[in-house]
């Protein structure tokens, strides 16, 4: 992967998508895209795919990172996680009980799923 530079703003802007379509969120700046060695118009999920490739596995610690970062692949990411959780049902009652389950993941230092 090339080593290249990226104007804040192209990466504010993604940035920005990403807040709302996170992991879908296409990216088609070429500056970017040049940065993760990709050529073409992409979602940050396949860059995520494609900078895996390059993670080292080696060690159980790696081991254990690439296998988190694989889970948030397959599983969204954290936000998408817990509105999926409270399907379309945002009352107090239910953020509570979902926010709890999110609350004793990170007691248990457990993704989220």
């Amino acid at each position: 992967m090339a080593n290249k530079q990226i104007q804040t703003d192209s990466l504010f802007n993604l940035f920005d998508r990403a807040i709302i379509t996170g992991l879908t969120t296409r990216v088609e700046d070429a500056t970017v895209l040049a940065a993760f060695g990709m050529k073409a118009s992409c979602t940050i999920k396949e860059i995520w795919q494609a900078l895996l490739l390059h993670m080292p596995n080696k060690t159980e610690y790696q081991r254990q990172w690439l296998k988190i970062i694989e889970s948030i692949l397959e599983n969204s990411s954290l936000s998408e996680r817990i509105l999926h959780a409270l399907k379309n049902d945002a009352s107090l009652k239910n953020m509570e009980t979902v926010y709890r389950r999110l609350s004793v993941c990170l007691q248990e230092n457990k993704l989220f799923i």
